[in-house]
């Protein structure tokens, strides 16, 4: 029940924002289940069969299965509504009571923590400077008065407390109500409709795509939005569902990140050290690290700002064109976005960048995914979605790049992720190809999808990334991805000496640095006059490697006005681009 204390502290603008949420997780249901009921408009009438329901309850119709996901979007809509009227109706409460505790505080008078009133002290000595000021034969009359006036702000203060009270509960009955479905088997008690909130228990963990994509095949889309609407950080980080599930549970997280990264941006500005200055010139090491702390965090908003321009052009719109598979604060942010949808792509690309990478740098990291998404697109090849992964913890500067320590980490979410982006399209998008029809006369479940034409570009460090990400474990023989492209690479790995070790075939591994990117020069200095030495092995483009070398321009050269190594970063270029576009589109070959 709702008391003094909460009535008098409560943060109800909480309230508020928790119907904003709603609308957009009813929003999200709205389409899903508007996509559904498409889908089941245009499906042969046979297809309206009874189908597994999974772990929820027996078999059910599609038909059933699209009543139960419109319960969900009625409950959210009524939900938000409901919030958004108790906050407003609360906080208005909540003026009251401070006004009418105030008048009371104003006057003398004690209010405590469980609502009740005390009188001030009367004080007999008329030369005391306390808050009453009596003579002796005034006492009981004073007495007396103060406890009519006590007793009376208490009870304001009690009439404002009922009728929040009463308030309260109406609200909490319609949000309970909300919870109720209305039309559907829910509603009929033909499965138990148990509480509304889903078991977070029962989601599978992330690195297996195969489990994942067997457990979200099992839920009906009732069960698939409940899951979606309340565990979007864990739906949207699975790998192995269907893209545009991960998008719409990761999109409800990105107000909560830009949220969150603004409270640590105030939070530092607030606490920021004296600055102690050495000899009089150079700053202290506790200024130095909250400086560096400052710029970090605004280094994140930055690259959230431009993830949020991509999703919604600036007007609030989805851009219908990317996806976010993936987000994460932790370390220095991690994120996972796609140019084009890659469940139903011909061409799939995800490029892995390198050292310094992060939501920081997503800006720089999506404009080369767009450019080659074009470039590929352009050259009539089917459609192409290019993914920009910044799904690990980089190294941040030169001298943490010299260590394997990062691709190690790397490689199982990696692996993962390539390795789901192949189950989803395989389980959950049907081929063009005719169902094959089962026994008595029911059709089949249509055929699997086709797997797409599907490479991954390491730079920089990314490409020991890449190295580490495609001989994980080595578990089988068939790798996740069919061919792989390594830019201005400082090596795969020593435990990779040839192309051949990454399980692709030595021609569907492609290679390249610029003349002038000093990444050639980055040898092993433990090995220094090995053939091919570099830092993390072999040179991806020395003959010794064996992998196919395309010629990419030279690039700038390094210290000049285009900056210190500009050609470790032109392999986007012109030329280079459209060399590249071939590649990942299969035309060079």
């Amino acid at each position: 029940m709702l008391t003094y204390p909460h009535l008098r502290d409560g943060r109800f603008a909480s309230m508020a924002q928790a119907a904003e949420e709603f609308r957009a997780v009813r929003q999200a249901a709205a389409e899903a289940a508007e996509e559904a009921r498409r889908a089941a408009e245009a499906a042969p009438p046979t297809v309206l069969r009874e189908i597994p329901a999974g772990p929820a309850g027996p078999p059910a119709s599609l038909r059933d299965q699209l009543a139960d996901g419109w319960d969900l979007v009625r409950g959210l809509d009524t939900a938000a509504t409901v919030l958004a009227r108790a906050a407003e109706t609360l906080a208005a409460r909540q003026e009251e009571l401070h006004t009418v505790v105030r008048q009371a505080t104003e006057a003398g008078f004690t209010v405590h923590e469980d609502g009740s009133v005390s009188a001030p002290p009367v004080d007999l000595n008329p030369l005391n400077e306390g808050p009453v000021v009596l003579l002796p034969w005034q006492f009981d009359e004073v007495r007396r008065r103060l406890a009519r006036e006590a007793e009376a702000h208490a009870g304001a203060i009690a009439a404002v407390l009922a009728r929040a009270v009463e308030e309260d509960d109406a609200f909490a009955r319609a949000l309970l109500a909300a919870g109720r479905p209305r039309t559907g088997r829910l509603a009929t008690g033909a499965v138990p409709t148990g509480p509304v909130l889903v078991d977070e228990t029962v989601l599978p963990a992330p690195g297996d795509p195969l489990a994942a994509s067997a457990w979200w095949t099992s839920l009906a889309p009732a069960e698939r939005l409940r899951h979606l609407a309340q565990h979007p950080e864990r739906i949207g980080a699975l790998d192995g569902i269907p893209a545009r599930s991960r998008d719409r549970a990761n999109r409800l997280l990105v107000g909560e990140a830009r949220s969150r990264l603004e409270r640590d941006l105030l939070r530092l500005l607030a606490t920021e050290p004296e600055e102690i200055l050495v000899d009089g010139v150079v700053p202290g090491t506790d200024h130095d690290d909250w400086r560096g702390q400052v710029e970090r965090v605004r280094a994140k908003i930055a690259g959230l700002a431009a993830l949020e321009n991509r999703l919604g052009g600036g007007t609030g719109r989805p851009g219908d064109d990317y996806l976010l598979l993936a987000l994460d604060l932790s370390g220095g942010g991690r994120v996972v976005v796609s140019v084009g949808d890659p469940d139903t792509a011909d061409n799939v690309v995800t490029y892995v960048p390198g050292t310094g990478c992060g939501l920081c740098s997503l800006d720089g990291d999506l404009a080369r995914a767009e450019v080659l998404h074009a470039a590929a697109s352009g050259r009539a090849a089917g459609r192409t979605a290019s993914i920009v992964w910044l799904g690990y913890e980089a190294p941040q500067d030169l001298l943490e790049a010299i260590s394997p320590s990062f691709a190690e980490n790397a490689a199982q979410s990696l692996d993962s992720f390539l390795r789901g982006l192949r189950v989803a399209r395989e389980v959950h998008q049907p081929s063009n190809a005719a169902p094959v029809t089962a026994g008595a006369g029911q059709p089949a479940d249509p055929a699997p999808g086709r797997p797409a034409n599907s490479t991954v570009i390491g730079h920089s460090y990314g490409s020991t990334v890449v190295g580490y990400a495609l001989t994980h474990g080595c578990r089988t023989a068939h790798r996740p991805v069919d061919r792989a492209v390594l830019l201005g690479s400082p090596g795969v790995g020593h435990h990779v000496a040839h192309a051949a070790d990454l399980g692709l075939g030595r021609d569907r591994v492609w290679a390249a640095t610029a003349e002038n990117d000093l990444i050639r020069h980055a040898i092993d200095p433990l090995y220094p006059l090995a053939k091919g030495s570099a830092i993390h092995g072999t040179d991806p483009t020395d003959p010794v490697f064996g992998a196919r070398i395309y010629t990419v321009p030279p690039g700038d050269p390094a210290f000049s006005e285009t900056g210190a190594v500009p050609a470790h970063s032109q392999y986007w270029d012109s030329q280079a681009l459209d060399t590249l576009a071939g590649i990942v589109t299969g035309q060079l070959s």
